[in-house]
């Protein structure tokens, strides 16, 4: 599976991942409900 150009193992693999996905994945979320909130209360991003 390759989200946003990095690839993230899959939990069924049995190998550990290369990268900290959930990590990177962690950020990504958390700068993504930033951006929503900020349209939610009608603020130019």
């Amino acid at each position: 599976m390759v989200l946003d150009g990095i690839r993230v193992p899959r939990l069924d693999g049995g190998g550990r991942p290369r990268t900290r996905p959930d990590r990177v994945l962690a950020d990504k979320a958390t700068e993504w409900a930033t951006f929503v909130d900020s349209i939610r209360a009608g603020q130019d991003f």
